[in-house]
């Protein structure tokens, strides 16, 4: 069973042997996918369909106006992320990335040798694309590049969901860079023929830096043959917004008038045929499939044009820029460059702070060293920035056009935290004619260190069970290059421990997992033994191995860190109370190769010091940031030394926080800070000290007084937040220790409640917060005003929903008196000081996507919705009448709603929740119920029902459906796996339990598609 029962999102259709090389393009799947992440972007994406079809449309009305437009020359730069250097038994050169994005730009100019050999029907419309796509010369950071950097093996980028924050980590500026990722599983399934997948221009995506190209490097140009490898320009156009040629079958469309319908089955291959309308199919069209069988040559006038107006698309419009083209290093391919393979360096294994590694640099553009032999001298031909302490970089010359660099001594400090970008800066002496005519002077070089090697301890989560009713649970350890995994309840009294690949322990000559005692050493002399295709999934148990009933014991495990084998186990024991097996604990080293025992606690602290601690002043007040090197911190401790006193907790932040604002300065003294990660009772090192002193202009907050005999401030209430304080010595308390929290955008209810010491008396409240930060509470800063009052006071306002930071409030409390003076004394009343802190709405999680696939009867229905990452439970409401309230809640991505009341129509939305953080709500999804019978039938073409189900399903048509129609039924790898007509009581009961995709088929081609899941 494979994470898509679980990560539904993940599904694609996948076809033919996992060893077979096919064309299988998730471009239509995966963009559906981060479109629900990004409903605006839909909205966008109709918006710009508009503007394309105009601007195709004004291209050729008048050519000798917009003959500039399709003259012009575009330059594109791109650079190419390489995650693994052998593909499916293939390398992965720099040499073979510039002959396969040669052979790109031949195909778009048409320039292949097969371009004249177009079918005559179609040879009037070819059309030719004035593009160069030019490998990056200068990185984000101003240095000499290649335009490709090799990565750690790593796989998963071409899914919608769940991998952003790395590919955003890894990305170089989506605003100038075409980013191409070269990774051999693309959906990290343990598939590795899937061939690419691309994503339409979206300006969401690009300012996340997530827009890309995500391609097999099994089948680069000199990996697989000419007309299979040209799929890289098949992504290179929808990178441009070009559509397949066969979407949605004979039904659909490309937007692109002059590319005739296809059905969607690709099976001419490279042999000429008609559509399902008798018309001639572009077999050797670059967008669609057939050509990839050894005929790709062509795209169409129409598709040029659309790629002509992708270029105008805001995510698309920068890259051309001449001003990017400077900054990248393409504008003018005469310049000399630097030309380093290496651009990121990897500890060696010995973890000792050592790098074996080394890097050949050629010159380009006729630049020639001003020596021939010997090394370059630091200080006389160049200056280090950022280098780790203990190393030194050695620039030993080959010839005066190439020499080599290595790295030599070891680094004091080589802990993850240590990770930095160092840069070599060459001087006029190390070339004859100094830096003239080169395109950069500088190298920059990311040092990948390691944490020290040890055994940790992980708990696992309450739900990490399989049991008669979870039957299936995905889990994900900390550590490793797959941390997937899956414990499942495969058939009554067959327990499995999916792994996607990875080897498990097990006894000799079976796949029966082995239960190791406590004490017993894992190592490679163990008896790993790999899972079988489904479903010879490893067991835990089965009808014959009884080795696990009702006992404790633990699975030893081998995974891989930057692709070296390591060692860990897990712990299992019965369910207390219930049939069923749970993962209590796992353990794992990270040493590559050294061993394990089974039980053995962890040896050192888990969490890793937060490093790079940086402060500055801005606004009176001291801003700390620093680089959080952990992901699973319960929060930190932030630290502060007054004129090298003792150092004293000044506050504790949440988990992932990497920033603070300290208000509390005074001019003139001199401040100390530090911070530590604490999960539980467990806490990291301590970063780096910084030391700032505060200026002799210091401003202070206003000073304030008041006599309060008579009235006093007895409890504010703003949102969650709550201080009861009463009488302040000189009608003045200084509350800043305590800190309001609120969110942008929020409405704050507020409750002021004044205290008396005899009768009530009229109070008049205001409260400021400091915006800007100018340490003066300002008319326009006044957030609530109120009238004079006895009673207490319940309003609320608003914070301003671009408004995020650490801030002073003021409130006062006035006896007769409406006035806003927030400083001196206001005679009677009293004064209080907060700290405020507004964070943006804490929507961590992705929102989920809701939706209706059937299920529907008179009595309810199934509400469904697509699993996000880190969320342990979905809630849902429901909207019968204007007013949304709660009725369920559910752990997996369904939940069954009973009619509510007479009402048929309403609506239901969905919300992901952790116990730290939540989703926005989902989309609204309208929900109409028959008055009568099991389904509504004319929601769809068909109607799949119940869903889910247990044993039996109806597949329904609907009335204007042909009676031509079958059904076919996928599993998660995208195999057949049943084909029927349409029925009642189709039983599904032989079937493995989990999430199918339905698809009614006609002569026609794909006429729906729908998922089911089985329970």
């Amino acid at each position: 069973m494979k994470k898509a029962l679980i990560l539904i999102s993940l599904l694609l259709s996948l076809e033919g042997s996992l060893f077979a090389q096919i064309l299988e393009c998730g471009t239509k799947e995966q963009n559906e996918i981060t479109l629900r992440k990004n409903p605006n972007a839909l909205k966008k994406r109709n918006e710009f369909e508009i503007f394309t079809k105009k601007f195709v449309e004004n291209l050729h009305k008048n050519k000798s106006t917009n003959n500039k437009a399709l003259a012009t020359s575009y330059i594109i730069p791109v650079v190419f992320h390489i995650y693994g250097t052998t593909q499916s038994g293939k390398s992965v050169t720099y040499e073979k990335i510039v002959n396969a994005l040669n052979a790109v730009n031949n195909d778009f100019n048409g320039l292949n040798d097969d371009f004249n050999s177009v079918e005559p029907f179609f040879q009037s419309r070819r059309a030719t694309l004035n593009i160069q796509f030019r490998l990056a010369k200068i990185d984000p950071n101003g240095g000499n590049t290649t335009g490709v950097v090799f990565h750690s093996i790593k796989n998963g980028y071409g899914n919608g969901g769940g991998y952003d924050t790395q590919i955003a980590a890894d990305a170089w500026d989506n605003k100038k860079y075409v980013n191409v990722y070269i990774q051999n599983d693309l959906y990290n399934q343990n598939i590795y023929n899937n061939s690419g997948v691309a994503w339409y221009p979206d300006l969401n995506m690009t300012n996340n830096n997530t827009a890309r190209i995500v391609f097999n490097g099994a089948y680069l140009l000199g990996n697989t043959d000419k007309e299979f490898s040209s799929t890289l320009t098949h992504e290179f156009g929808h990178f441009f917004n070009l559509i397949h040629t066969f979407e949605d079958g004979c039904t659909g469309t490309d937007q692109v008038d002059d590319t005739p319908k296809e059905d969607a089955k690709h099976s001419l291959n490279c042999t000429p045929g008609t559509n399902c309308d008798g018309d001639k199919v572009n077999i050797e069209n670059y967008m669609g499939y057939n050509g990839a069988r050894g005929c790709y040559k062509m795209f169409t006038r129409g598709q040029v044009d659309r790629m002509i107006a992708a270029m105008q698309h805001e995510a698309r419009i920068s890259l051309w820029q001449n001003s990017n083209l400077l900054a990248t290093g393409v504008y003018d391919n005469q310049l000399a460059s630097i030309s380093a393979p290496l651009s990121i360096y990897k500890e060696n294994l010995s973890n000792n702070g050592s790098f074996t590694q080394t890097n050949e640099l050629s010159l380009t553009g006729g630049k020639t060293f001003s020596l021939s032999s010997g090394k370059l001298i630091q200080g006389t031909h160049y200056t280090l920035t950022n280098f780790p302490q203990g190393l030194n970089p050695v620039i030993t010359l080959i010839n005066n056009s190439k020499a080599t660099l290595t790295l030599e001594g070891l680094a004091q400090n080589h802990q993850i935290s240590n990770n930095i970008l160092a840069s070599i800066k060459f001087l006029p002496a190390a070339f004859s004619g100094g830096i003239n005519n080169l395109i950069s002077d500088k190298l920059n070089i990311k040092f990948d260190f390691i944490d020290p090697y040890g055994i940790f301890l992980a708990k696992g989560q309450p739900n990490w069970m399989a049991t008669p009713s979870q039957t299936w649970l995905f889990f994900s350890t900390e550590k490793g290059d797959d941390t997937s995994y899956g414990f499942w309840l495969f058939e009554t009294d067959k327990y499995k421990l999916e792994t996607y690949g990875k080897r498990l322990i097990c006894n000799a000559n079976t796949r029966n997992i082995t239960r190791l005692t406590k004490g017993t050493e894992i190592n490679s002399s163990s008896n790993f033994t790999a899972p079988g295709a489904y479903p010879n999934q490893l067991d835990v148990i089965n009808p014959s191995y009884n080795d696990w009933r009702g006992q404790i014991g633990y699975i030893g495990y081998e995974y891989k860190i930057d692709g070296n084998i390591c060692y860990g186990y897990f712990k299992v024991e019965p369910v207390s109370g219930s049939e069923g097996y749970r993962i209590t604990e796992y353990a794992y080293n990270t040493q590559p190769g050294a061993p394990i025992k089974a039980g053995e606690k962890d040896q050192q602290v888990l969490l890793t010091s937060p490093s790079n601690l940086t402060s500055y002043i801005n606004n009176n007040a001291v801003i700390l940031n620093w680089n959080d090197k952990n992901t699973t911190e319960d929060g930190f401790y932030v630290e502060k030394s007054i004129n090298g006193g003792t150092y004293q907790i000044i506050k504790t932040l949440v988990a992932n926080t990497s920033t603070y604002t300290d208000n509390s300065i005074s001019s003139g003294i001199s401040y100390k800070y530090r911070v530590s990660a604490y999960k539980g009772s467990e806490k990291s090192g301590y970063s780096n000290e910084t030391i700032i002193m505060a200026p002799n202009d210091y401003i202070d907050y206003c000073k304030a007084n008041s006599t309060n005999t008579n009235e006093y401030i007895k409890t504010i209430k703003l949102g969650s937040f709550s201080n009861t304080s009463g009488a302040d010595l000189d009608g003045y308390g200084n509350y800043t220790a305590k800190t309001i929290s609120l969110k942008s955008g929020e409405q704050v209810s507020t409750l002021l409640t004044p205290g008396f010491t005899s009768s009530s008396l009229n109070e008049s409240w205001t409260i400021w917060i400091d915006y800007n930060d100018n340490r003066q509470f300002e008319n326009s800063e006044i957030v609530l005003k109120t009238a004079l009052t006895n009673k207490e006071y319940a309003g609320s306002f608003s914070i301003p929903s671009t408004t995020k930071g650490t801030f002073r409030m003021r409130i006062t409390m006035r006896y007769n008196d409406t006035s806003n003076t927030p400083c001196g004394n206001i005679n009677n009343g009293e004064i209080e000081d907060y700290t405020v802190q507004i964070q943006e709405q804490s929507t961590t999680l992705q929102t989920p996507y809701a939706y209706l696939n059937g299920g529907i009867s008179k009595n309810g229905f199934y509400a469904l919705w697509d699993t996000v990452p880190n969320a342990n439970s979905y809630e849902v409401q429901l909207n019968t009448s204007g007013t949304w309230y709660t009725v369920g809640t559910s752990t997996s991505y369904y939940l069954y709603i009973l009619k509510p009341g007479s009402s048929t129509q309403f609506q239901f939305r969905v919300k992901a929740l952790n116990s730290t953080a939540q989703s926005n709500w989902s989309n609204p999804v309208n929900v109409t119920l028959p008055l009568t019978g099991p389904i509504n039938k004319e929601e769809s073409k068909f109607i799949i029902s119940p869903n889910p189900a247990t044993d039996q399903v109806t597949f329904t048509l609907s009335e204007n459906s042909s009676n031509d129609n079958w059904i076919e039924i996928y599993n998660n790898l995208g195999q057949l796996v049943r084909t029927t007509r349409p029925m009642e009581n189709y039983s599904v009961q032989n079937l493995p339990r989990g999430l199918y995709e339905v698809k009614l088929i006609s002569k026609e081609g794909i006429q729906e598609s729908k998922r089911i899941f089985l329970k």
